[in-house]
């Protein structure tokens, strides 16, 4: 079973179809925001730490991702950023009531 395919002037709530036109592109501008800013904070920790952009967004991709396990043993210093991070989110004796 194929469903027909439809045109604009088929929609009966135009507005509706243009109200969600519109979030995809609030969405879209959200999104580019959010990269520039990213790439804002990656330059400012080569400039401080040295490390490349690179393995920074790599890093920072596979812990989006949760794909710690598929990176490859060559890239330590990804897995090194890695671990950095992970240890500073374990909860500390301390922090445990």
């Amino acid at each position: 079973m194929t469903e027909e395919k439809k045109t604009i002037d088929d929609i009966e709530d135009k507005q509706a179809f243009v109200n969600h036109i519109l979030a995809i592109v609030d969405n879209l501008s959200t999104i580019k925001s959010f990269q520039e800013s990213n790439s804002d904070i990656i330059k400012e920790m080569k400039a401080d730490y040295g490390i490349s952009a690179t393995a920074i967004r790599a890093a920072a991709n596979a812990l989006y991702k949760s794909q710690k396990d598929e990176l490859e043993a060559k890239q330590t210093e990804v897995m090194t950023i890695i671990d950095l991070v992970e240890s500073f989110n374990k909860p500390r004796s301390s922090d445990i009531d």
